[in-house]
């Protein structure tokens, strides 16, 4: 028996992306709540194709990272298309004003260490690692996102640019230094 391997399908037309409904902005585009073919996704529209190329993000699966579904483009939009965390962000939940208990800080200290462990693993430098930065699906779980600055660590890779968040950057980036998966410690 032959076993053929289908890789699933990347780019989406927009034809198939449906009832997009806004839910915020960041730095580097608008989400959307939207769905596709029946599943409810999240939809990042930007405007520069650069800021598509996930590529070295497209196999990972991990409960504490945010899936990746593909790409679209429309006209001068370009869409990242992925898992839709319907929770809001660890930041929110930290500033609300509401106790936290020690057993959730832990909990959550686990599940971000556990999705780092994992994007290390497969060579990906997140860059940009901060509360805002994390969501929670709709199970509770955490889940690292927002991979806009992330890169692919290759022997030929440790110079990076500046980029990410600059409180919350490492002085190796700042410096304009040569940099590790340390910087998603700092």
């Amino acid at each position: 028996m032959v076993r053929i391997l289908v890789e699933p399908q990347w780019e989406w037309p927009p034809s198939e992306i449906d009832d997009l409904q806004y839910v915020g902005s960041g730095a580097q585009g608008s989400v959307y709540k939207a769905t596709l073919r029946g599943r409810v996704i999240a939809v990042k529209k930007v405007s520069k194709q650069s800021e598509t190329e996930i590529r070295h993000l497209r196999g990972l699966c991990h409960p504490n990272v945010v899936q990746f579904l593909g790409v679209s483009i429309d006209g001068p939009w370009y869409s990242i298309l992925m898992e839709y965390c319907p929770n809001g962000n660890l930041f929110d939940i930290i500033h609300n004003n509401t106790s936290v208990s020690i057993e959730s800080i832990i909990s959550w200290t686990q599940q971000i260490a556990q999705g780092m462990n994992y994007l290390h693993s497969h060579k990906v430098i997140h860059r940009d690692l901060k509360s805002p930065n994390i969501l929670i699906g709709d199970d509770g779980q955490l889940k690292i996102s927002d991979f806009g600055v992330s890169k692919e660590f290759t022997e030929n890779s440790t110079k990076m640019s500046f980029a990410g968040t600059v409180a919350w950057m490492a002085p190796e980036i700042m410096r304009d230094e040569p940099c590790s998966f340390k910087v998603d410690v700092w």
